[in-house]
């Protein structure tokens, strides 16, 4: 029963995430909304929970219950609002690239929820007598996120490496621009145009990567050159940071950290 309460949510936002890589085209603005809403919602509960139970052990240890500081850092409002925007931000960014995911990534999102429904069993039963019990499931949750973010990453990485890829090969920059902004289709037009944005983005470094990197002989313009390519590659770990702390975020229970505020909590 405990495991089944962990994968069945988690599973219905991995069917939500393939829903809308299918039906993008078709959908107007307002369920756009709602779906972006319901992503919001889920990064929010988890970065919330975490950011709480950061918060209230820096009061604990550090201030002093009736300063300034304490009723400053202290507001709860001020922490939810940073994380919703902050939420809204990347999951912005996980629709966006769910649009561009092929059958095999899918295959490995789909594979991710049971290895995150794993960490989470290993970190619960290994942080009992470690961590006080009212924070013991927040910080599985959050490792367990960490954890999984970095090795879906990693295999997202071979798998990428070992799958075809477009050949830009001898083409202008500005026909790898042109062509990389209308493969995907969205009903929405403020997602299509950001859509358009990040495709183009990593056409353009696939593009550097194919017929500039080999022809750089200056050590400091292929360190230079590497690093771009790197730094765009890299950016990809966000996305799944994203997804991962979405599934997480469906266990999320941020209210349960409320619960123990230190003495004096002005929120």
């Amino acid at each position: 029963m405990q495991y089944a309460f962990r994968v069945v949510p988690m599973l219905l936002v991995y069917g939500a995430l393939l829903g809308w890589h299918l039906t993008a085209d078709r959908l107007g603005c307002a369920m756009v909304a709602v779906l972006l809403a319901s992503v919001t919602v889920l990064l929010a509960l988890s970065g919330i929970e975490v950011a709480f139970y950061r918060r209230y052990a820096f009061l604990r240890l550090y201030l002093v219950p009736d300063g300034i500081l304490f009723r400053l850092l202290g507001r709860r409002i001020l922490i939810i609002i940073r994380q919703v925007v902050k939420s809204l931000l990347l999951a912005f960014l996980l629709l966006i690239a769910a649009l561009r995911f092929d059958w095999p990534q899918w295959l490995l999102l789909l594979a991710d929820v049971f290895l995150v429904t794993a960490l989470l069993a290993v970190f619960s039963s290994r942080l009992v007598g470690e961590i006080r019990q009212p924070y013991r499931d927040p910080m599985a949750r959050h490792w367990s996120g960490r954890v999984n973010a970095a090795l879906l990453w990693i295999a997202w990485a071979f798998l990428t490496y070992y799958s075809p890829q477009e050949n830009y090969l001898g083409l202008r920059w500005e026909e790898v621009v042109a062509h990389s902004a209308h493969q995907t289709a969205i009903g929405c037009d403020l997602l299509s145009t950001l859509s358009a944005l990040a495709a183009t983005g990593e056409g353009l470094a696939l593009w550097f990567a194919q017929n500039q990197l080999s022809g750089l002989q200056d050590p400091d313009h292929l360190l230079a050159g590497w690093s771009v390519f790197i730094l765009v590659f890299g950016a990809s770990f966000l996305v799944f940071f994203a997804y991962g702390r979405a599934l997480v975020g469906t266990l999320a229970r941020p209210w349960g950290v409320w619960r123990h505020a230190p003495e004096g909590d002005p929120s």
